[in-house]
């Protein structure tokens, strides 16, 4: 994101322990003088800005249902390795300039995260994971957060990608190559056993039967399209928020705790769907347009409908901005971690995917996007 001009759209980031290290000796003298500053400001002003204006939940009980929901983003490795860390601070280790999270690099289903509040626990970590500490990267909590029901929440977010193909001119005129097998003498070769070793080469295959099979032209792929799903799920930390804690179950990983129930956010906090709605769109376009040379190959099948779907995580700021937090590119489906959404949402995320992208190419009918909205570019 960062070499894509578009890091302002995710929380500062470090790719290992050791660079934001280095980032914290760098700024050292200015981190003192912003906590002189913070000392001698009078403290009715300090208090002023330290929460947040929450957000409520209409109508909501005490007695609201709950679910044990292990979430992805912010999650902690094991309980008594955080609580190492946590007993590694003390007031002379240094207290960060703000919080951060050390999250492995490839992410395993929330199990690899661990919460910093001092410069102590960054070195306990880098003592602990020795050998994989370059596996980690430092993210920069969001701070402070929007709250809802005095407890900060992200937002998982379904974003679809599907690629554009055609055949170049030169390409289709190869592929029409009279000595090639048609599409139904090729599926009667597979039935015979007659299976190509390489493009363009000649087998035998019992009953001696010679066929020379001709190289499939390739497709350049001329675009994408972007789609982002209007279903929402919030899904709120277990314990309410509190700034400065060093408390782990603050965060919403926290095995074994009891979440409140995930919801959509059109439906319970529809104003919020408004005004995050706009920049979920734009936010999603430049993600995927930061990491298209990764994820966007030059040439692809031109048979072939290729599409992923991932799963965006964010974060909604004190002043209402959206913030990258991950992108999951297996996302979990109404299992696992997000076993606790309910399973309509994802009946209907998928039936989108099966009206918009499959039943035209094997119906005929017209794409129908359902709860997709594209995104424009």
């Amino acid at each position: 994101m960062q070499a894509a001009g578009q890091a302002h759209l995710m929380p500062p980031c470090w790719p290992n322990l050791g660079s934001y290290l280095a980032w914290l000796q760098e700024h050292a003298g200015e981190q003192q003088r912003l906590r002189g500053h913070a000392r001698t400001q009078p403290s009715a002003s300090a208090g002023a800005t330290q929460q947040p204006e929450p957000l409520t939940q209409p109508n909501s009980t005490s007695d609201s249902p709950s679910t044990a929901l292990d979430v992805e983003v912010d999650s902690v490795l094991r309980s008594e390795d955080q609580q190492a860390v946590s007993s590694s601070s003390s007031s002379s280790d240094g207290r960060l300039p703000n919080s951060v999270f050390v999250k492995h690099r490839r992410g395993v289903k929330g199990q690899a995260v661990y919460v910093a509040h001092t410069e102590g626990d960054l070195r306990f970590l880098q003592e602990r994971l020795r050998g994989s500490v370059a596996d980690f990267v430092v993210q920069q909590e969001v701070a402070p957060p929007m709250l809802f029901d005095g407890r900060k929440f992200v937002l998982r977010v379904h974003v679809l990608v599907v690629l554009h193909s055609r055949v170049a001119a030169d390409a289709a005129s190869t592929s029409k190559d009279p000595t090639a097998p048609d599409q139904a003498s090729s599926a009667r070769l597979q039935q015979a056993g007659v299976l190509p070793s390489a493009a363009g080469c000649t087998v035998q295959a019992p009953p001696n039967v010679a066929v020379t099979l001709q190289a499939p032209a390739l497709a350049s792929v001329d675009g994408y399209d972007v789609h982002v799903h209007h279903d929402v799920i919030v899904l709120p930390h277990a314990c309410a928020y509190e700034a400065g804690s060093i408390l782990p179950a603050v965060h919403i990983s926290s095995k074994g705790s009891a979440h409140p129930a995930p919801f959509l956010l059109q439906q319970q906090l529809p104003e919020l769907h408004a005004t995050v709605w706009p920049q979920l769109q734009q936010l999603s376009v430049a993600t995927v347009q930061a990491a298209a040379h990764v994820l966007i190959p030059a040439a692809v099948d031109p048979d072939a409908m290729l599409y992923h779907l991932f799963g965006f995580d964010c974060m909604v700021d004190a002043g209402g901005r959206l913030v990258l937090l991950e992108v999951n590119s297996y996302p979990a489906i109404a299992s696992g971690t997000m076993s606790g959404v309910d399973t309509s949402v994802y009946t209907r995320l998928l039936g989108d995917m099966v009206t918009l992208l499959v039943l035209p190419l094997t119906d005929g009918v017209e794409p129908a996007a359902g709860g997709f909205v594209q995104c424009p570019t």
